[in-house]
C-alpha cells in the first residue's frame, strides 16, 4: 500500500484566501482542471488535446510533488509541479489568467524557493506565440527575473514547438 502526502498551507492576498494543497498523485477531476488552465495560459503550440495525453506529460516528470492552488472554495485556480530532470530540480506552474498579477504567482514561488535550494525551468522568451483565446503569449521573463531567478541565455530549447530558455534560481 502506497502512501500519499497531502499538506495545506494558506495564503492571503488582497483580502483574498488561497490554499497550497500538496500532494503526490492528482485526481482525475484535479488532472481536467490542471489541462484545461494548461491549455488555456500556454501558447497552442503546446496544448495537450486530452487527459491521456497529459497522463503521457506526466508520466516524464520524476519524483513529482504537485502543489494545487486552491480559492476560497476550494477551486483549483493554479498548479505547480517540482520534479527531478537531469540531476536537478525543475518546476512548472500555472496560475489562471483571471488572476495573476496579484501577487500570487511570486506567493507561490516563495513557497517553493523555502522548500527547495535549487529550482529550474524553461520559459518562452518571445511573446509572439499565440494562446486559445488569440490573444498573444506574454512572456514571464520579468516575472522570474523579479523572483530571483537567472535567465541562462546559453541554456536553449528549441523543438518544433517552442524556443526557451533556461531559468535558474540558487538559494543564497
Amino acid at each position: 500500500m502506497q502512501l500519499f502526502t497531502t499538506q495545506r498551507v494558506l495564503i492571503y492576498i488582497c483580502e483574498m484566501n488561497f490554499e497550497i494543497l500538496e500532494v503526490d498523485v492528482l485526481s482525475k477531476e484535479q488532472k481536467s482542471i490542471i489541462l484545461k488552465l494548461w491549455n488555456n495560459n500556454y501558447p497552442t503550440t503546446l496544448r495537450i488535446s486530452t487527459i491521456n495525453g497529459f497522463d503521457e506529460y506526466l508520466s516524464t516528470l520524476v519524483d513529482c510533488i504537485h502543489y494545487l492552488i486552491l480559492d476560497a472554495q476550494q477551486a483549483p485556480i493554479g498548479w505547480s509541479a517540482v520534479f527531478k530532470r537531469d540531476d536537478d530540480q525543475w518546476f512548472v506552474i500555472i496560475i489562471d489568467e483571471k488572476i495573476q498579477y496579484l501577487g500570487l504567482g511570486t506567493r507561490i514561488l516563495n513557497y517553493l524557493q523555502n522548500k527547495y535550494d535549487r529550482l529550474c525551468g524553461w520559459i518562452i522568451k518571445d511573446s509572439n506565440y499565440i494562446k486559445k483565446d488569440e490573444s498573444l503569449y506574454r512572456t514571464p521573463t520579468y516575472f522570474y527575473q523579479k523572483n530571483g531567478f537567472k535567465v541562462m541565455n546559453d541554456h536553449k530549447l528549441k523543438t518544433r514547438k517552442i524556443e526557451a530558455v533556461k531559468i535558474l534560481w540558487t538559494k543564497k
